[in-house]
């Protein structure tokens, strides 16, 4: 070993050794994020791209035709259009299905390609939002990279969230759904850990009002009965404890320890369960 090499060795500190795992760290987690990216990507580049267009059920059989309907109107904030097209007639301010006051819906008035494209790109865009919310919420949740990028994808991917592309008010709740979790598990940790609970209270209402205002008004409700369940069982635990918390993933009895996760974890598939059609009159066996 020369001089050289021997001063090298003996200036390596702690420090730059953490520095070095921390680093090297982080580019595993860049490469994590970007495998859901790059699996949208693949899905939906031909409705990025114009040569496709989503051709099932309602998207294109009410929701392209009426939004490129209403943005083609002259209408001012306070006179918005009348629909003459909706049954005996309906404004359309009052139609949870326009989303009109919904602010991603305004850049499709944006004079860019055709709305059948401007359409795709805001079905798309929010399939994107449900993968980075899910993961995001994974992570407040406590999971590691690739945890947190299994659960994007298994959420914004899966099929539950994915066919609502043919009913783009869904959509958009499911898109922003986990984000508004991620409010009420800040805002559950506030009698157990003493946090600000204002930031969680923001996130959640800024999502809750996005669902709404997207026309997924049913979603904003269920939320809110999820948010005071979670917010009471963290409260409750808080209050009666004081101690420490750790993440559910940590430990062993998660129902006992964590009831607040595990409600928010299991809200997430089970929300958007439709439930079963009524059978039909005259028996089961009436064809």
């Amino acid at each position: 070993m020369t001089l050289t090499d021997r001063q090298s060795v003996m200036t390596t500190s702690p420090e730059t050794d953490a520095a070095g795992a921390q680093t090297g760290r982080r580019g595993r987690s860049r490469v994590w994020v970007s495998v859901p990216f790059l699996v949208w990507l693949w899905l939906c580049f031909p409705l990025l791209a114009g040569w496709e267009m989503i051709g099932f059920r309602d998207a294109p059989n009410w929701y392209q035709p009426a939004w490129e309907w209403v943005d083609g109107q002259p209408w001012r904030w306070d006179t918005a259009p009348w629909n003459p097209w909706d049954g005996a007639g309906a404004p359309v301010a009052a139609d949870p299905t326009i989303a009109l006051f919904y602010p991603p819906r305004w850049l499709m008035r944006l004079p860019v390609g055709t709305h059948v494209w401007r359409f795709s790109v805001f079905l798309a865009l929010h399939v994107l939002m449900a993968c980075a919310t899910a993961g995001l919420f994974a992570r407040r949740l406590g999971c590691n990279p690739a945890g947190s990028a299994v659960a994007a994808m298994a959420y914004g991917l899966g099929g539950t969230v994915l066919f609502q592309v043919t009913n783009p008010i869904y959509l958009v709740g499911a898109a922003w759904l986990p984000l508004a979790l991620v409010g009420v598990w800040d805002v559950s940790r506030v009698a157990a850990t003493g946090r600000e609970w204002t930031r969680g209270f923001l996130l959640s209402s800024v999502a809750l009002a996005m669902m709404v205002l997207g026309g997924d008004v049913q979603l904003a409700y269920l939320s809110l009965l999820i948010a005071a369940v979670t917010c009471w069982t963290g409260w409750w635990k808080g209050s009666n404890k004081r101690r420490k918390p750790k993440s559910f993933l940590q430990t062993k009895k998660t129902t006992a320890n964590e009831p607040e996760a595990v409600v928010l974890a299991t809200s997430v598939p089970l929300t958007p369960t439709p439930r079963p059609p009524p059978k039909a009159a005259g028996g089961e066996g009436q064809e």
